[in-house]
């Protein structure tokens, strides 16, 4: 579902973040084209991996340790253009980088 997922670094868990509290900076070679707080639609992405978790186990394909989950965008979606970095920041939580060539 998505057209290219860039993954940073991992963060320690240290517990459920503020959802509606969180900081996410799109910048695009550097210049920032999008700040949100509390971005996710749908509030709390934990009732997402709660669902998800329930209906992996059902059907004989239980989450494991170390899974990549993705809970959908908090910016909406941008295209990136030959040349161009993307970077995107959480504070609380991270960051990742890509350049588009």
């Amino acid at each position: 579902m998505h057209g290219a997922l860039v993954v940073g670094d991992s963060t320690p868990w240290r517990g459920p973040p503020q959802w509606e509290s969180i900081v996410a900076i799109v910048r695009r070679d550097g210049e920032v084209v999008k700040e949100t707080r509390g971005g996710h639609p749908l509030g709390d992405p934990q009732y997402l991996l709660g669902w998800l978790a329930r209906h992996a186990a059902q059907s004989g394909a239980p989450l494991a340790a170390g899974g990549l989950i993705t809970a959908g965008t908090w910016t909406g979606v941008f295209e990136a253009r030959p040349g161009e970095t993307i970077d995107v920041e959480f504070p609380a939580l991270g960051r990742a980088s890509a350049r588009f060539d």
